[in-house]
Protein backbone atom coordinates (compact mmCIF):
# COMPACT_ATOMS: atom_id res chain seq x y z
CA UNK A 1 0.00 0.00 0.00
CA UNK A 2 0.77 3.50 -0.81
CA UNK A 3 -0.05 6.80 0.55
CA UNK A 4 -3.45 8.35 -0.97
CA UNK A 5 -5.66 10.74 -0.64
CA UNK A 6 -8.85 11.39 -0.41
CA UNK A 7 -10.50 14.60 -2.27
CA UNK A 8 -11.58 15.81 1.10
CA UNK A 9 -8.44 15.81 2.96
CA UNK A 10 -6.55 17.15 -0.52
CA UNK A 11 -8.74 20.17 -0.20
CA UNK A 12 -7.74 20.41 3.36
CA UNK A 13 -3.98 20.80 2.30
CA UNK A 14 -2.96 17.81 4.65
CA UNK A 15 -2.10 15.18 2.27
CA UNK A 16 2.26 15.62 2.00
CA UNK A 17 3.99 12.84 1.98
CA UNK A 18 6.78 11.05 0.95
CA UNK A 19 7.11 7.42 1.18
CA UNK A 20 10.02 6.38 -0.77
CA UNK A 21 11.90 7.94 2.09
CA UNK A 22 12.69 5.91 4.78
CA UNK A 23 14.67 6.62 8.36
CA UNK A 24 18.43 5.05 9.11
CA UNK A 25 17.14 3.80 12.40
CA UNK A 26 20.72 3.81 14.03
CA UNK A 27 21.85 2.60 17.39
CA UNK A 28 22.25 6.00 18.58
CA UNK A 29 18.43 7.15 17.28
CA UNK A 30 16.89 4.56 18.85
CA UNK A 31 18.69 4.99 22.30
CA UNK A 32 17.44 8.71 22.01
CA UNK A 33 13.59 7.40 21.19
CA UNK A 34 13.98 5.38 24.14
CA UNK A 35 15.14 7.96 26.44
CA UNK A 36 12.44 10.37 25.30
CA UNK A 37 10.14 7.71 25.76
CA UNK A 38 10.90 7.15 29.03
CA UNK A 39 10.75 11.05 29.91
CA UNK A 40 7.30 11.14 28.52
CA UNK A 41 6.20 8.82 30.85
CA UNK A 42 8.49 10.60 33.67
CA UNK A 43 6.04 13.65 32.76
CA UNK A 44 3.01 12.41 34.21
CA UNK A 45 4.49 11.49 37.66
CA UNK A 46 4.61 15.01 38.77
CA UNK A 47 7.82 14.41 40.49
CA UNK A 48 8.41 18.97 41.43
CA UNK A 49 8.57 17.75 45.15
CA UNK A 50 9.77 14.20 46.14
CA UNK A 51 11.53 13.33 42.45
CA UNK A 52 14.46 11.24 43.70
CA UNK A 53 12.00 8.92 45.74
CA UNK A 54 8.90 9.01 43.73
CA UNK A 55 9.90 8.62 40.07
CA UNK A 56 11.31 5.91 38.59
CA UNK A 57 14.65 5.83 36.64
CA UNK A 58 15.56 7.14 33.57
CA UNK A 59 16.64 3.27 32.82
CA UNK A 60 19.62 1.78 31.29
CA UNK A 61 23.02 3.60 31.33
CA UNK A 62 20.49 7.30 31.62
CA UNK A 63 21.24 9.48 34.82
CA UNK A 64 19.84 12.81 35.31
CA UNK A 65 22.67 15.82 35.25
CA UNK A 66 20.00 18.49 35.50
CA UNK A 67 16.31 17.34 35.88
CA UNK A 68 13.47 20.34 36.43
CA UNK A 69 9.80 19.43 36.85
CA UNK A 70 7.15 22.38 35.55
CA UNK A 71 3.31 22.74 36.94
CA UNK A 72 1.14 25.30 36.26
CA UNK A 73 -1.96 23.71 38.47
CA UNK A 74 -4.03 23.57 35.30
CA UNK A 75 -3.19 19.90 33.89
CA UNK A 76 -0.21 21.14 31.68
CA UNK A 77 3.24 20.11 32.46
CA UNK A 78 6.66 19.60 31.20
CA UNK A 79 10.26 18.76 32.39
CA UNK A 80 13.89 19.84 30.85
CA UNK A 81 16.53 17.17 31.63
CA UNK A 82 20.37 16.71 30.66
CA UNK A 83 21.79 13.53 30.88
CA UNK A 84 25.02 12.22 31.32
CA UNK A 85 25.95 11.92 27.70
CA UNK A 86 25.23 15.54 27.04
CA UNK A 87 21.82 15.39 25.41
CA UNK A 88 18.92 18.24 26.84
CA UNK A 89 15.80 16.63 26.86
CA UNK A 90 12.30 18.88 26.88
CA UNK A 91 9.67 17.04 27.11
CA UNK A 92 5.99 17.80 27.47
CA UNK A 93 2.99 15.89 29.16
CA UNK A 94 0.39 14.31 27.98
CA UNK A 95 -4.01 14.46 28.34
CA UNK A 96 -4.52 14.49 31.60
CA UNK A 97 -7.57 16.30 32.78
CA UNK A 98 -10.27 18.19 31.65
CA UNK A 99 -8.43 21.12 30.35
CA UNK A 100 -6.61 19.08 28.27
CA UNK A 101 -8.99 17.72 26.32
CA UNK A 102 -10.60 20.66 25.78
CA UNK A 103 -7.29 22.06 23.87
CA UNK A 104 -7.41 18.35 22.09
CA UNK A 105 -10.24 19.14 19.92
CA UNK A 106 -10.26 23.22 19.95
CA UNK A 107 -10.72 23.61 16.25
CA UNK A 108 -9.27 27.22 16.16
CA UNK A 109 -5.75 28.07 14.63
CA UNK A 110 -3.24 29.94 15.93
CA UNK A 111 -0.01 31.19 14.87
CA UNK A 112 3.57 30.00 16.05
CA UNK A 113 6.79 31.43 15.43
CA UNK A 114 10.64 30.83 15.78
CA UNK A 115 13.14 33.46 16.93
CA UNK A 116 13.63 34.76 13.58
CA UNK A 117 10.06 35.78 13.11
CA UNK A 118 8.99 33.02 10.83
CA UNK A 119 5.29 32.17 11.74
CA UNK A 120 3.67 28.45 11.23
CA UNK A 121 -0.54 28.04 11.78
CA UNK A 122 -1.14 25.31 14.12
CA UNK A 123 -3.99 24.02 16.47
CA UNK A 124 -4.66 26.79 19.13
CA UNK A 125 -4.77 23.70 21.98
CA UNK A 126 -1.58 22.82 21.22
CA UNK A 127 -0.26 26.24 21.09
CA UNK A 128 -1.70 26.97 24.32
CA UNK A 129 -0.52 23.58 25.68
CA UNK A 130 3.03 25.39 24.84
CA UNK A 131 2.48 29.14 26.17
CA UNK A 132 2.11 27.86 29.81
CA UNK A 133 3.07 30.31 32.40
CA UNK A 134 6.28 28.59 32.87
CA UNK A 135 6.92 28.74 29.43
CA UNK A 136 9.91 31.25 29.39
CA UNK A 137 11.83 29.62 32.28
CA UNK A 138 11.47 26.04 30.23
CA UNK A 139 13.33 27.90 27.63
CA UNK A 140 15.93 29.49 29.39
CA UNK A 141 16.90 26.25 30.92
CA UNK A 142 16.78 24.17 27.42
CA UNK A 143 19.01 27.02 25.97
CA UNK A 144 20.84 26.98 29.32
CA UNK A 145 22.02 23.18 29.07
CA UNK A 146 21.95 23.25 25.11
CA UNK A 147 25.21 25.56 25.58
CA UNK A 148 26.84 23.40 26.99
CA UNK A 149 26.64 20.33 24.61
CA UNK A 150 29.43 18.60 23.48
CA UNK A 151 27.84 17.95 19.99
CA UNK A 152 26.09 20.64 18.61
CA UNK A 153 24.69 18.54 15.81
CA UNK A 154 22.75 15.85 18.66
CA UNK A 155 22.11 18.69 21.19
CA UNK A 156 18.11 18.83 22.02
CA UNK A 157 15.44 16.32 22.41
CA UNK A 158 12.09 17.20 22.12
CA UNK A 159 9.23 14.84 22.64
CA UNK A 160 6.05 13.59 24.29
CA UNK A 161 3.10 11.09 24.58
CA UNK A 162 -0.20 12.14 23.07
CA UNK A 163 -1.16 15.47 23.45
CA UNK A 164 2.73 15.73 24.77
CA UNK A 165 4.31 15.06 21.54
CA UNK A 166 1.22 17.64 19.49
CA UNK A 167 3.14 20.34 22.10
CA UNK A 168 6.50 19.13 21.12
CA UNK A 169 6.00 19.79 17.57
CA UNK A 170 4.82 23.50 18.17
CA UNK A 171 7.45 23.64 20.45
CA UNK A 172 9.93 22.73 17.29
CA UNK A 173 8.71 25.85 15.41
CA UNK A 174 9.13 28.17 18.35
CA UNK A 175 13.08 26.12 18.93
CA UNK A 176 13.91 26.15 15.25
CA UNK A 177 17.79 27.77 16.22
CA UNK A 178 18.05 24.75 18.91
CA UNK A 179 18.17 22.27 15.88
CA UNK A 180 15.96 19.76 17.69
CA UNK A 181 15.19 16.23 17.06
CA UNK A 182 11.51 15.41 17.80
CA UNK A 183 10.50 11.72 18.83
CA UNK A 184 6.74 11.48 19.89
CA UNK A 185 4.42 8.76 20.70
CA UNK A 186 1.19 8.46 19.40
CA UNK A 187 0.97 12.18 19.00
CA UNK A 188 -2.10 13.89 17.11
CA UNK A 189 -1.86 16.19 14.04
CA UNK A 190 -0.99 19.66 15.60
CA UNK A 191 0.93 22.22 12.57
CA UNK A 192 -0.67 22.83 9.64
CA UNK A 193 1.39 22.40 6.24
CA UNK A 194 3.59 23.52 5.23
CA UNK A 195 5.68 24.40 7.40
CA UNK A 196 9.28 25.54 6.88
CA UNK A 197 10.60 25.95 10.69
CA UNK A 198 9.84 21.66 10.80
CA UNK A 199 13.00 20.11 9.94
CA UNK A 200 10.77 17.12 9.11
CA UNK A 201 13.96 14.41 8.90
CA UNK A 202 14.78 15.04 12.50
CA UNK A 203 11.31 14.20 13.45
CA UNK A 204 10.08 10.62 14.60
CA UNK A 205 6.09 9.46 14.80
CA UNK A 206 5.88 6.29 16.56
CA UNK A 207 2.54 4.38 16.53
CA UNK A 208 2.07 1.67 18.17
CA UNK A 209 0.14 -1.87 17.81
CA UNK A 210 -1.54 -4.55 20.08
CA UNK A 211 -2.62 -8.11 19.16
CA UNK A 212 -6.57 -7.95 20.00
CA UNK A 213 -7.00 -11.77 19.55
CA UNK A 214 -6.33 -12.78 16.03
CA UNK A 215 -5.82 -9.46 14.67
CA UNK A 216 -3.23 -6.86 14.80
CA UNK A 217 -4.71 -3.10 15.90
CA UNK A 218 -2.96 0.28 16.10
CA UNK A 219 -2.92 3.19 18.48
CA UNK A 220 -6.17 5.76 17.50
CA UNK A 221 -5.08 8.91 18.30
CA UNK A 222 -2.50 9.46 15.25
CA UNK A 223 -5.40 8.41 12.83
CA UNK A 224 -7.83 11.34 15.05
CA UNK A 225 -8.91 13.69 12.66
CA UNK A 226 -6.52 16.39 11.86
CA UNK A 227 -8.73 19.94 11.92
CA UNK A 228 -6.51 20.72 9.00
CA UNK A 229 -3.12 19.92 10.47
CA UNK A 230 -0.65 17.91 9.10
CA UNK A 231 1.82 15.26 10.17
CA UNK A 232 5.64 15.83 9.92
CA UNK A 233 8.50 13.43 9.72
CA UNK A 234 8.74 9.63 10.10
CA UNK A 235 6.19 7.74 10.37
CA UNK A 236 6.81 4.54 12.11
CA UNK A 237 4.84 1.81 13.30
CA UNK A 238 5.87 -0.79 16.14
CA UNK A 239 4.70 -3.82 17.10
CA UNK A 240 5.21 -7.27 19.48
CA UNK A 241 8.24 -8.24 16.61
CA UNK A 242 11.41 -6.08 17.83
CA UNK A 243 13.50 -7.10 15.06
CA UNK A 244 11.98 -4.61 12.91
CA UNK A 245 9.11 -1.42 12.27
CA UNK A 246 7.41 -0.72 9.49
CA UNK A 247 7.72 2.72 7.53
CA UNK A 248 5.45 4.83 6.12
CA UNK A 249 7.48 7.34 4.54
CA UNK A 250 8.29 11.21 5.49
CA UNK A 251 5.60 13.43 6.06
CA UNK A 252 2.81 11.05 5.46
CA UNK A 253 -0.43 11.60 7.29
CA UNK A 254 -1.90 9.30 8.77
CA UNK A 255 -5.59 10.12 8.71
CA UNK A 256 -5.38 9.79 4.96
CA UNK A 257 -4.43 6.01 5.26
CA UNK A 258 -6.82 5.28 8.19
CA UNK A 259 -8.76 2.81 5.74
CA UNK A 260 -5.37 0.78 6.10
CA UNK A 261 -5.44 0.03 9.19
CA UNK A 262 -7.60 -1.34 12.23
CA UNK A 263 -7.83 0.85 15.35
CA UNK A 264 -7.63 -0.12 18.92
CA UNK A 265 -10.40 1.76 19.97
CA UNK A 266 -11.35 -0.79 22.81
CA UNK A 267 -10.13 -1.22 25.53
CA UNK A 268 -7.38 1.27 23.89
CA UNK A 269 -4.21 -0.75 25.28
CA UNK A 270 -1.93 0.33 22.05
CA UNK A 271 -2.05 4.05 23.42
CA UNK A 272 -0.35 3.41 26.64
CA UNK A 273 2.78 5.24 27.18
CA UNK A 274 4.46 2.40 29.56
CA UNK A 275 2.93 -0.56 31.09
CA UNK A 276 5.25 -3.10 31.47
CA UNK A 277 4.27 -5.38 28.24
CA UNK A 278 2.27 -3.36 25.42
CA UNK A 279 3.14 0.43 25.69
CA UNK A 280 5.60 2.39 23.98
CA UNK A 281 8.41 2.34 26.34
CA UNK A 282 8.54 -1.57 26.21
CA UNK A 283 8.12 -1.86 22.24
CA UNK A 284 11.33 0.22 21.87
CA UNK A 285 13.79 -1.34 24.94
CA UNK A 286 12.86 -4.27 22.98
CA UNK A 287 14.36 -3.17 19.65
CA UNK A 288 17.33 -2.00 21.37
CA UNK A 289 17.35 -5.67 22.86
CA UNK A 290 17.34 -6.89 19.80
CA UNK A 291 20.67 -5.06 18.79
CA UNK A 292 20.62 -5.28 15.27
CA UNK A 293 21.68 -1.73 13.70
CA UNK A 294 20.65 0.04 11.57
CA UNK A 295 16.94 -1.40 12.63
CA UNK A 296 14.88 -2.49 9.56
CA UNK A 297 12.24 -0.82 8.48
CA UNK A 298 10.24 -2.66 5.56
CA UNK A 299 8.07 -4.62 8.16
CA UNK A 300 7.58 -8.05 9.51
CA UNK A 301 8.75 -11.13 7.77
CA UNK A 302 6.02 -14.05 6.13
CA UNK A 303 3.55 -15.25 8.85
CA UNK A 304 3.64 -12.21 11.15
CA UNK A 305 0.46 -10.26 11.56
CA UNK A 306 -0.12 -6.95 9.43
CA UNK A 307 -3.01 -4.83 8.40
CA UNK A 308 -1.35 -3.83 5.43
CA UNK A 309 1.42 -4.52 2.66
CA UNK A 310 3.66 -2.08 4.01
CA UNK A 311 3.69 -3.56 7.26
CA UNK A 312 5.35 -6.69 5.56
CA UNK A 313 8.92 -7.16 4.45
CA UNK A 314 7.62 -8.81 1.30
CA UNK A 315 5.03 -6.04 0.48
CA UNK A 316 1.86 -8.34 0.63
CA UNK A 317 -0.48 -8.45 3.95
CA UNK A 318 -3.11 -11.50 2.93
CA UNK A 319 -6.11 -12.03 5.38
CA UNK A 320 -3.99 -10.21 8.51
CA UNK A 321 -1.09 -12.36 7.55
CA UNK A 322 2.77 -11.04 5.69
CA UNK A 323 2.60 -13.60 2.87
CA UNK A 324 5.35 -13.98 -0.19
CA UNK A 325 4.15 -12.70 -3.19
CA UNK A 326 2.84 -14.63 -5.74
CA UNK A 327 3.80 -15.13 -9.56
CA UNK A 328 2.25 -15.73 -12.83
CA UNK A 329 -2.07 -16.51 -12.91
CA UNK A 330 -1.81 -17.12 -8.99
CA UNK A 331 -4.30 -15.28 -7.40
CA UNK A 332 -4.27 -11.25 -6.23
CA UNK A 333 -6.75 -8.61 -4.65
CA UNK A 334 -3.99 -5.87 -5.56
CA UNK A 335 -0.72 -5.22 -7.65
CA UNK A 336 1.96 -5.68 -4.55
CA UNK A 337 0.47 -9.33 -4.08
CA UNK A 338 2.40 -10.13 -7.15
CA UNK A 339 6.00 -10.39 -7.95
CA UNK A 340 5.25 -8.44 -11.41
CA UNK A 341 3.96 -5.73 -9.21
CA UNK A 342 0.74 -6.24 -11.22
CA UNK A 343 -2.99 -7.73 -10.98
CA UNK A 344 -5.20 -8.35 -13.69
CA UNK A 345 -8.82 -9.92 -13.13
CA UNK A 346 -7.80 -11.34 -10.01
CA UNK A 347 -5.00 -13.04 -11.18
CA UNK A 348 -0.76 -11.35 -11.35
CA UNK A 349 0.49 -11.02 -14.35
CA UNK A 350 4.03 -12.09 -15.92
CA UNK A 351 7.15 -9.82 -14.99
CA UNK A 352 6.51 -8.28 -18.90
CA UNK A 353 2.73 -7.06 -17.23
CA UNK A 354 0.92 -9.69 -19.65
CA UNK A 355 -1.41 -12.35 -18.89
CA UNK A 356 0.00 -15.87 -19.40
CA UNK A 357 -2.95 -18.44 -21.69
CA UNK A 358 -5.08 -19.87 -19.56
CA UNK A 359 -5.28 -17.26 -17.15
CA UNK A 360 -8.29 -14.41 -16.32
CA UNK A 361 -8.17 -11.27 -18.50
CA UNK A 362 -10.91 -8.66 -19.63
CA UNK A 363 -9.17 -7.60 -23.09
CA UNK A 364 -6.85 -9.33 -25.81
CA UNK A 365 -4.86 -6.57 -25.30
CA UNK A 366 -3.90 -7.85 -21.89
CA UNK A 367 -3.00 -11.18 -22.91
CA UNK A 368 0.56 -12.73 -24.25
CA UNK A 369 -0.60 -13.74 -27.32
CA UNK A 370 -3.22 -11.15 -28.05
CA UNK A 371 -6.47 -13.25 -27.43
CA UNK A 372 -8.92 -12.63 -24.40
CA UNK A 373 -11.93 -15.33 -25.21
CA UNK A 374 -15.49 -14.87 -22.68
CA UNK A 375 -17.89 -11.93 -22.32
CA UNK A 376 -17.77 -12.56 -18.45
CA UNK A 377 -14.47 -13.52 -16.56
CA UNK A 378 -12.70 -14.39 -19.69
CA UNK A 379 -9.66 -16.37 -20.16
CA UNK A 380 -6.23 -15.62 -22.40
CA UNK A 381 -5.92 -18.32 -24.96
CA UNK A 382 -3.33 -19.42 -27.81
CA UNK A 383 -3.72 -17.83 -31.15
CA UNK A 384 -5.57 -20.49 -33.94
CA UNK A 385 -3.49 -21.99 -36.88
CA UNK A 386 -5.34 -21.77 -40.37
CA UNK A 387 -8.24 -24.09 -40.58
CA UNK A 388 -9.78 -23.90 -37.12
CA UNK A 389 -12.96 -22.16 -35.88
CA UNK A 390 -12.97 -18.87 -35.71
CA UNK A 391 -15.47 -15.53 -34.80
CA UNK A 392 -12.80 -12.71 -34.74
CA UNK A 393 -9.68 -11.75 -36.67
CA UNK A 394 -7.74 -11.66 -33.33
CA UNK A 395 -8.21 -15.75 -32.65
CA UNK A 396 -6.00 -16.52 -35.36
CA UNK A 397 -2.13 -16.79 -35.85
CA UNK A 398 -2.76 -15.23 -39.34
CA UNK A 399 -5.07 -12.22 -38.01
CA UNK A 400 -7.54 -13.33 -40.53
CA UNK A 401 -10.72 -15.00 -39.78
CA UNK A 402 -12.18 -15.59 -43.38
CA UNK A 403 -15.83 -15.20 -43.77
CA UNK A 404 -16.57 -18.93 -43.51
CA UNK A 405 -15.35 -18.38 -40.08
CA UNK A 406 -11.55 -20.29 -40.73
CA UNK A 407 -8.54 -19.31 -39.95
CA UNK A 408 -6.84 -18.66 -42.93
CA UNK A 409 -3.29 -20.55 -43.53
CA UNK A 410 -0.40 -18.13 -42.37
CA UNK A 411 1.01 -18.52 -45.69
CA UNK A 412 -2.34 -17.33 -47.60
CA UNK A 413 -2.17 -14.74 -45.25
CA UNK A 414 1.66 -13.75 -45.93
CA UNK A 415 0.71 -14.14 -49.80
CA UNK A 416 -1.64 -11.51 -49.49
CA UNK A 417 0.31 -9.16 -47.57
CA UNK A 418 2.94 -9.54 -50.26
CA UNK A 419 0.11 -9.06 -52.85
CA UNK A 420 -1.33 -5.54 -51.40
CA UNK A 421 2.70 -4.61 -50.64
CA UNK A 422 3.09 -4.70 -54.46
CA UNK A 423 -0.36 -2.94 -55.10
CA UNK A 424 0.95 -0.10 -52.70
CA UNK A 425 3.94 -0.50 -54.99
CA UNK A 426 2.50 0.13 -58.06
CA UNK A 427 -0.16 2.50 -57.09
CA UNK A 428 3.08 4.39 -56.04
CA UNK A 429 5.06 4.00 -58.88
CA UNK A 430 1.64 4.86 -60.88
CA UNK A 431 1.23 8.23 -58.59
CA UNK A 432 5.07 8.79 -59.66
CA UNK A 433 4.64 8.36 -63.64
CA UNK A 434 1.41 10.40 -63.24
CA UNK A 435 3.15 13.34 -61.51
CA UNK A 436 6.20 13.69 -64.29
CA UNK A 437 3.54 13.34 -66.82
CA UNK A 438 2.03 16.47 -65.29
CA UNK A 439 5.09 18.26 -64.91
CA UNK A 440 6.08 17.54 -68.67
CA UNK A 441 2.00 18.93 -69.77
CA UNK A 442 2.66 21.50 -67.87
CA UNK A 443 5.55 22.78 -69.64
CA UNK A 444 3.96 22.19 -72.79
CA UNK A 445 1.04 24.05 -71.53
CA UNK A 446 3.24 27.14 -70.78
CA UNK A 447 5.25 26.63 -73.85
CA UNK A 448 1.56 26.39 -75.95
CA UNK A 449 0.29 29.82 -73.88
CA UNK A 450 3.44 31.81 -74.77
CA UNK A 451 3.47 31.27 -78.83
CA UNK A 452 -0.60 31.16 -79.16
CA UNK A 453 -0.13 34.53 -77.19
CA UNK A 454 2.35 36.13 -79.52
CA UNK A 455 0.18 34.32 -82.25
CA UNK A 456 -2.97 36.25 -81.46
CA UNK A 457 -0.96 39.64 -80.90
CA UNK A 458 0.37 38.77 -84.63
CA UNK A 459 -2.82 38.13 -86.30
CA UNK A 460 -4.51 41.47 -84.39
CA UNK A 461 -1.66 43.21 -86.21
CA UNK A 462 -2.30 41.94 -89.47
CA UNK A 463 -5.67 42.36 -89.07
CA UNK A 464 -5.36 45.97 -88.45
CA UNK A 465 -3.60 46.57 -91.60
CA UNK A 466 -5.14 45.01 -93.61
CA UNK A 467 -8.94 46.97 -92.61
CA UNK A 468 -7.12 50.35 -92.68
CA UNK A 469 -6.52 50.26 -96.52
CA UNK A 470 -9.82 48.97 -97.16
CA UNK A 471 -11.24 52.01 -95.47
CA UNK A 472 -8.71 53.95 -97.38
CA UNK A 473 -10.06 52.66 -101.03
CA UNK A 474 -13.96 53.10 -100.07
CA UNK A 475 -13.21 56.78 -99.02
CA UNK A 476 -14.49 59.26 -100.90
CA UNK A 477 -13.58 63.02 -100.72
CA UNK A 478 -16.05 65.28 -100.25
CA UNK A 479 -16.34 68.09 -102.92
CA UNK A 480 -15.74 71.72 -102.05
CA UNK A 481 -18.47 73.94 -103.49
CA UNK A 482 -17.49 76.76 -105.29
CA UNK A 483 -19.47 79.83 -104.19
CA UNK A 484 -18.45 81.96 -106.80
CA UNK A 485 -19.61 80.27 -109.71
CA UNK A 486 -23.23 80.10 -108.40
Amino acid sequence: MRNSCTVILLALGVCQGDNSSKPILTKSIMEMSYTAAVLSDLAYKNCSTEKHDFCPEVGPGHEFVFYKDYDDDEDDSAIVVETVDGICYGIFRGTQGTADWLQNVDPRTSEVCDNKGNCCESRKGFVDGYNTPYKDEFENDLRNCAAKCPNKDKCVVLGGHSQGGAVATVASVRLRDLDPFVFTFGQPPAVLAPCDSIDAKKSYRYINSVMDEDELEHDPVPFSPSLGAGDFGYMIVVSYENYAVASYGLDTNALSMVSQFKLNVKPFLAHTIRDGILGYVERINAIIDFNHYPVETNGWAVGDFCNNGEECESGRCADGICSEVVGSCESCSQDFDCKSGSCVSGACTRLDGLVDNNCPCDWSSECLEGRCEGTFGGKCHAKLPGGKSCNEDSDCISEECSWSFRCTSESSRSRMRLNMLSETNDVVHMGERSENNAVALSDKSENVSFYGILLLATLFTVIGFASRNVFQRSYEEIPVLDYDCM
